[in-house]
């Protein structure tokens, strides 16, 4: 399990590198800019602060206290996903079926959702 634990810090390492690119070369992806840049980089940066947390396995009174972050943030990504998949949410992107963008983007968010808990739950 240690290489699918890699894995999962790998992919969400870059998951919220992706989300903090895309608050500063595309901020109006998500709607209103000035909301979207701190929504999407706050978020891109909180998940790669967790998972640099739960590398280090850092614990504070004999609590590892990267789990609660990721579980919170996987609860997000939950949300996330589902508002896009619904179309609750629609993402201001320059493609013409806008709607494969949606399902691929809450497929994504909920993949990442996934790998989130398997973390704030599971030690190697």
């Amino acid at each position: 399990m240690k290489t699918f634990t890699q894995f999962a810090m790998c992919y969400l390492l870059m998951w919220g590198l992706a989300y903090t690119v895309t608050a500063i070369v595309a901020p109006g992806i998500g709607g209103d800019p000035s909301q979207a840049v701190v929504l999407y980089s706050g978020l891109g940066i909180a998940i790669v602060v967790s998972v640099a947390l739960r590398s280090t396995d850092y614990a504070w009174h004999g609590i590892r206290i990267s789990g609660p972050p990721l579980f919170i943030l996987a609860v997000i990504e939950v949300f996330g996903g589902i508002l896009s998949w619904t179309g609750v949410s629609i993402w201001n992107v320059p493609f013409q079926n806008i709607e494969l963008f949606q399902v691929s983007m809450a497929f994504a968010d909920l993949v990442s959702a996934v790998l989130m808990f398997y973390l704030s739950f599971y030690r190697d």
